[in-house]
């Protein structure tokens, strides 16, 4: 789930004006944490996910490696 998210967020902020410390802002967490995050030395919490989601307008199953299936 982690290399998904980080993908997203590397996407997010390679747009013009998007900094790590705007999404650390966006997400509500400080910027040093934000690196733990984006470094794998610390894990996405439930609540940040669902932010990271809405940042950058992803669906939760994409971001947690669900794939939807037709039954």
């Amino acid at each position: 789930m982690t290399d998904r998210i980080n993908e997203k967020l590397g996407a997010w902020l390679l747009k013009e004006g998007h900094t790590r410390e705007l999404l650390a802002n966006e997400i509500g967490i400080s910027r040093p944490a934000l690196l733990a995050r984006l470094n794998g030395t610390s894990n996405w919490n439930w609540e940040e996910v669902v932010r990271v989601a809405q940042i950058t307008d992803s669906d939760l199953n994409d971001l947690a490696g669900i794939s939807k299936t037709a039954t």
